[in-house]
């Protein structure tokens, strides 16, 4: 659902869930927020799906009549993550060039020149140790509106298809987790 890069949700100080929407309410009650969305919406805790992976939906491009199609998939276990293969993502500035980084999403921009050669490298990002994965197919959410002033660009996706195979930034798994502060450096995985 696009709306939901307008809202943000915030664990509350027992442990729960709110949402704040786009017009300053907060809630954590989901008749208003499927109000909010258009459709029938629950909130419930990762670890309600005891185990088993959890279904998700995406609409695909938009018409003047609404989305052309939903596509459902099995996410993976436990918190959420939009793929089962990705925790953790890096994209360098030299890769965006004049995006706005906030339209991938990445956990990590590194400065510099791109990532694309790091595939397959062990590294070290302050205490944490990665592993660099493939490449990421990106999706149409890379052309959604978005808070900040951030305004629908399809021809972000156009260009990342025509010139980067539809690939953008690179997925990591993490090998040695850590703390990671702004202004680490990238570099050889530590002994």
């Amino acid at each position: 659902m696009p709306e939901l890069l307008f809202g943000a949700a915030r664990v509350t100080a027992d442990g729960g869930v709110e949402v704040v929407l786009p017009d300053g309410t907060v809630t954590a009650d989901e008749r208003v927020l499927s109000d909010w969305l258009g459709r029938r919406v629950e909130l419930r805790a990762a670890t309600e799906n005891d185990g088993a992976a959890p279904t998700y939906e995406d609409p695909g491009d938009e018409t003047p009549d609404g989305p052309v199609e939903w596509a459902q998939w099995q996410g993976a276990t436990g918190p959420f993550h939009d793929s089962p293969r990705i925790r953790l993502s890096l994209v360098s500035t030299g890769t965006l060039g004049g995006w706005d980084r906030r339209r991938f999403r990445a956990n990590v921009l590194l400065d510099g020149a791109g990532e694309d050669d790091l595939r397959g490298e062990e590294l070290s990002l302050g205490e944490l140790g990665l592993r660099i994965g493939a490449p990421i197919a990106r999706c149409v959410m890379t052309t959604r509106p978005q808070p900040g002033g951030l305004e629908r660009d399809t021809s972000v996706l156009k260009t990342i298809h025509r010139e980067r195979d539809g690939m953008l930034a690179v997925r990591a798994a993490i090998t040695q987790p850590g703390r990671v502060r702004v202004g680490d450096v990238l570099g050889p995985a530590a002994d």
